[in-house]
């Protein structure tokens, strides 16, 4: 019966209430993919309060870093494999540049939403910020409780 004893850390619980809360906004919200806003919080769940605001801010930036290369891509090249590709390769070189690679797997989130949908409009582009906000704000707010 040994295996059935283990302890659930705060970081752990944090990460499990955190992207249910974050999911449940956005369900109520009534945004499409909402389950992503819970990966975003995620990827956001850091270990101080002082790493959670740097890696929120970065994460932002390179979101709308990324929605604006995923837009042109797009808009030039269509939905292919090959824009994705493009993507990456442009995308990575900025975001290591300005200092904020560790939002590419949050960018990748958003932009792979426009490449399922195959288009691009304003309430798509505004979906997908506000899961960001959703995903990255809750990560902040749980991460403002460090034991």
């Amino acid at each position: 019966m040994g295996f059935l004893k283990f302890k659930i850390g705060y970081r752990t619980l944090k990460t499990a209430i955190g992207t249910a809360i974050s999911i449940l906004i956005a369900q109520q919200l009534g945004l499409m993919y909402a389950s992503s806003a819970g990966i975003i919080t995620i990827l956001c769940i850091q270990v101080t309060v002082k790493q959670s605001f740097r890696t929120a801010w970065n994460r932002i930036l390179a979101s709308l870093l990324g929605l604006g290369i995923g837009v042109c891509l797009f808009s030039l090249m269509g939905y292919t494999p090959i824009a994705i590709l493009l993507f990456i390769l442009l995308f990575l070189p900025l975001a290591v540049r300005f200092g904020i690679q560790e939002g590419f797997v949050n960018s990748m989130v958003v932009l792979m939403h426009l490449y399922s949908s195959k288009r691009i409009d304003g309430m798509l582009l505004l979906n997908e910020v506000a899961l960001l906000v959703i995903g990255v704000g809750v990560a902040l707010l749980v991460n403002l409780y460090m034991p």
